[in-house]
Formats: structure tokens, sequence, C-alpha cells
């Protein structure tokens, strides 16, 4: 692996949480996988490109842009050894697939050697964003195109709210991760970073899709208890106030129940830029 600077985020997803991640990564694509197209739309991506995956997890959207690529290739980087090796697992076979265990921030990527640049919520978890977009940036040929997901605002009547509302008393005290999840909510935030990383161009568009959380009630309550967010606010209170609340969200997850499973409307922010 080459140079990290992001040590704190490096500890974090070679830990439990990426451990978990690992061990459950059907279900963290089903969160997400379907924004999975407009990412790639809005990247560009096309037969000949050559494309980049910051921030690739087990590796689900890298393998989706590969598909799409089938004259070009697909790379995908993340700072976790455990997601790496779980995405070379997942992409055996494929010729046109390569992942590599790095600090995004930092890497040295091949100049000019991308045509697409793209990511589906790894781009937040960063200590020096503007460094981090300037060097994947120089990755990426002129006019090329940068696209990636990160949560949109907090919206308290969403489904998604509303289906885990047992949980919002005890979320009080955010993990240092769950911070910086947030940190490019603001719209004015990513247009100043982008435009100080070399890129022009930038729209924000809000899109929606349908998160899939577990087969019935009680298997959703269990993953999504397992989630890093809710399980570092779990972790403080006493055992009859979690089984207490783990009861309430199997309720709240009861309406949402569908013969395809637990299933509820997402939403997030899809921002795109062409690099200068």
């Amino acid at each position: 692996m080459s140079e990290v600077t992001n040590t704190e985020q490096q500890q974090v997803w070679n830990g439990w949480l990426g451990e978990h991640w690992v061990e459950h990564p059907n279900r963290y694509d089903g969160l997400v996988e379907g924004y999975n197209a407009l990412i790639l739309d809005a990247a560009g991506v096309g037969a000949s490109s050559r494309v980049l995956d910051v921030g690739c997890g087990t590796g689900q959207l890298t393998r989706e842009a590969a598909a799409r690529a089938v004259d070009g290739s697909a790379t995908g980087v993340d700072i976790s050894a455990r997601m790496v090796a779980a995405a070379e697992e997942r992409a055996r076979g494929l010729a046109n697939v390569s992942f590599e265990e790095a600090d995004a921030q930092v890497h040295p990527f091949p100049r000019e050697g991308y045509d697409a640049v793209v990511s589906r919520g790894g781009v937040m978890f960063f200590d020096d964003h503007v460094c981090a977009f300037a060097n994947f940036g120089r990755g990426l040929r002129r006019g090329g195109r940068l696209a990636f997901l990160v949560p949109g605002a907090a919206e308290p009547d969403g489904e998604y709210a509303r289906a885990t509302a047992a949980l919002r008393p005890h979320m009080a005290k955010p993990s240092p991760t769950t911070r910086r999840m947030m940190s490019l909510g603001s719209r004015d935030v990513v247009h100043g970073l982008l435009s100080a990383s070399g890129f022009r161009d930038t729209d924000i568009e809000r899109v929606e899709s349908v998160a899939v959380l577990g087969a019935d009630p009680v298997d959703a309550a269990d993953f999504v208890c397992g989630q890093g967010m809710v399980r570092s606010c779990l972790e403080g209170l006493d055992d009859a106030t979690r089984h207490r609340v783990r009861e309430e969200l199997v309720e709240g997850l009861a309406a949402f129940h569908t013969a395809d499973g637990v299933r509820v409307g997402d939403s997030g922010r899809l921002v795109s830029a062409v690099r200068m």
C-alpha cells in the first residue's frame, strides 16, 4: 500500500466497521445499489472508458462500471484491506477490473490515466477534501467527468426516518465516522471544494432510490443495529434499554415489510463535475 495520511479512517475501516461490511456486502449494496446507474450515467461511462472508483468498498459499483466499459477498464481503490480483498474475490474472472488498497488523498494515480472518476459514498471521509479531490483529479483526463453520491439533508418525515424512529433519541452522540459522513452536506461547501481542486460545471441533484434493509423486520433490525453509527450509539445503553429500543425498531420496520423484504424510500445527492 502507498502512503497513508488518513490513519484514523484507515483504523476504522480495517476494524470492526469494515469487518461488518465484509460480512454483509449484499446488504450494504442493497442500501444504495439503486444509485449505481445514475452515477455511471453522470460520469459518462461508456464502452471504452477507463474508470476510477474511489472508496470502492467491496466493489459492486466498480464491477458495474467494468460491465459498461467492455473495451476499457475499471479500477477500485479503498483504504480498507478487508474490503479490497473481498472486492477482488467478488470480481474473480473479470478481466477488466482491478483493485488497490490505497489512500486516495495521496495515492500517486497515473496522470490523466482515467476518463471518469466515480464514487458511491466514498469521498466524505478525507482529512483534506481539496487535497484529495485535486489528487485523484490529476488522474482524470482534462474534460473527464467526476460523479459521486453523498448523503442528502436529513429528512425527518422520510421513510427511513419513520422506519427507524425508535433510534432517534439515542443518536445524540454521533461517532467521528458519522460526522465525517455528513462533511459534504452543504452545497456551498461542495461547490467551493470542487472549484478549488480543479473542477468546473458542478451540478448537484437530489436523487431517490429504495433501500432494502432485510428479509423481514427482525432481520432488518439485526442489520441496522450492527451498522457503525447505530452500534456506536447503542453500545452505551444498558441491556434493558437496548432490548426495548430494538423491539420498537422491529415494530417501526414492520410498516415497510413487503413481499420483497423491508424496503424504504431513500434519497441522496448526486454531484457531477468536469475536470478543468
